[in-house]
């Protein structure tokens, strides 16, 4: 009976673990499953030379309108088989929160990475940088940040860097009811390849360094041409029910072997 008891004890203590946490990371520093769900209370920051990773299986929990700050690298790795997530890594947003949840400034972007992970909004997802051509960093964001195998809902992606070298690039995921934009001016390109996107919204801003659909399925959803400058490239892609709106002169829209 006594062994009984304490078995109980131990799963007990298993089910209900979970983390609080807010600030600076002062280390290299791993979010295990173990540990999860991990409660951000506050703003959370990974300098320049650490690195945050989190593991497969963990949820993290945006409890205000909160963001993590990376400076440093991120590598958000759940676990799946080809396009099928098994284990994901799930970031719920703070339920009327409009912070980013992941912001990256001046940084390797190529030091982080993203797979197999589930961003529930509203919060936007992520965003490089937040410039402008009078408010610039000093540093910048550089190299290319790759995320695949991953699902967003109700939220948003965003780059929003000034004349950088970095990109983005997304591949083998969905998108529902979310917003994939360029700023306006001369933010980095967006790449999208082999992703499903439903209900949603694309957007390239005036001189933003464009948006660009490779092997993809677009359903519902709506092309916004912000001005001047604007630029799209589908290529192989199957387009429907999903208008080019606000038509500029100045913009380009290119479409190569593909259903619209």
């Amino acid at each position: 009976m006594l062994i009984k008891i304490l078995m109980f004890g131990v799963l007990s203590s298993l089910m209900t673990a979970q983390t609080s946490f807010s600030g600076n990371i002062a280390s290299n520093t791993t979010w295990s499953a173990s540990g999860s769900p991990y409660n951000l209370t506050g703003n959370v920051g990974v300098p320049s030379g650490y690195t945050l990773t989190i593991d497969e299986g963990v949820t993290v929990n945006f409890t205000g309108d909160y963001q993590i700050l990376v400076l440093g690298g991120i590598k958000i790795h759940g676990t799946g088989a080809g396009s099928a997530a098994t284990n994901p890594v799930i970031l719920n947003s703070y339920s009327s929160g409009t912070t980013q949840m992941i912001m990256f400034k001046k940084t390797d972007l190529s030091n982080s990475s993203i797979d197999y992970a589930n961003f529930v909004g509203p919060q936007p997802s992520i965003q490089l940088a937040d410039e402008s051509e009078h408010s610039q960093d000093a540093t910048k964001n550089s190299d290319t940040l790759r995320v695949q195998y991953s699902n967003f809902s109700n939220t948003a992606v965003y780059t929003d860097g000034y004349s950088t070298q970095a990109g983005l690039i997304i591949s083998n995921s969905t998108f529902n009811s979310s917003t994939i934009k360029g700023y306006y001016p001369r933010s980095e390109p967006i790449i999208l390849k082999s992703c499903t996107i439903d209900n949603s919204l694309i957007f390239s801003d005036s001189y933003n360094y464009g948006i660009k659909l490779y092997s993809s399925t677009v359903t519902n959803s709506n092309f916004k041409i912000g001005g001047s400058g604007a630029n799209f490239v589908i290529d192989k892609s199957n387009i429907y029910r999903s208008p080019f709106v606000d038509r500029a002169d100045g913009c380009s829209v290119t479409i190569n072997n593909s259903i619209v």
